[in-house]
């Protein structure tokens, strides 16, 4: 290869840099794609503003509170009531009720000093309402069936030292009780309470 050297000050020839750039392929709406391409191209799903909201709605409300929980969550039900259920198979045929608040009681409901427990729950087979009433002694449980007729508003403790319930007028005296009872209120108020052989209802309301 020969070199020429050129003097300085000298003009280099001249020369043009071309640049070669690839132009964007075109964009096509689906109108024209499906006329290029025949029927067989899709048209490509698009999500309205209604859904989209769905979505959102879902992701922030639904999913917090469906996931990890079940209805019959032990965490709050307390252990002595939970091992007694455990020894009539409880779970096979009942399920704890937790409509109404609190869904269990804590009471000395037989009298022996000792700490009872009553909980709602209801039959699996015929939605039937029972109050299961966990005895200390001997670690018996008793089941009261409520009146299906009747519409639950609430329920509470009436300890055995007190001889009228708040808010009763009859004109009786309710009877004398062994243990704790429990006032059920429906559209009328019934006591119920241990006689020393049997749960029984007396109701409070003339």
């Amino acid at each position: 290869m020969k070199w020429r050297l050129r003097r300085v000050g000298q003009a280099l020839p001249a020369f043009s840099v071309t640049h070669y750039a690839r132009d964007p392929p075109p964009r096509y709406s689906w109108e024209q794609r499906k006329q290029m391409n025949g029927s067989n191209t899709r048209q490509p799903k698009t999500m309205n503003k209604a859904s989209k909201f769905a979505l959102v709605f879902s992701i922030l409300f639904l999913v917090p509170f469906g996931f990890g929980q079940s209805q019959d969550t032990s965490e709050s039900v307390p252990e002595d009531v939970l091992n007694a259920f455990k020894t009539i198979s409880f779970w096979k045929q009942y399920k704890i009720d937790y409509g109404i608040n609190p869904f269990y009681l804590r009471g000395d409901f037989d009298g022996d000093t000792k700490p009872d427990f009553a909980v709602l729950c209801v039959r699996k087979t015929d939605q039937a309402r029972f109050v299961a009433i966990v005895l200390s002694r001997p670690h018996k449980t008793v089941f009261v069936a409520l009146d299906p007729d009747k519409v639950m508003a609430g329920w509470e403790v009436f300890a055995k030292s007190v001889i009228r319930p708040p808010g009763y007028d009859g004109a009786k005296d309710p009877p004398k009780l062994m243990g704790d009872g429990i006032i059920l209120r429906f559209s009328i108020t019934v006591l119920l309470f241990w006689d020393g052989t049997r749960f029984t209802t007396y109701a409070l309301d003339d």
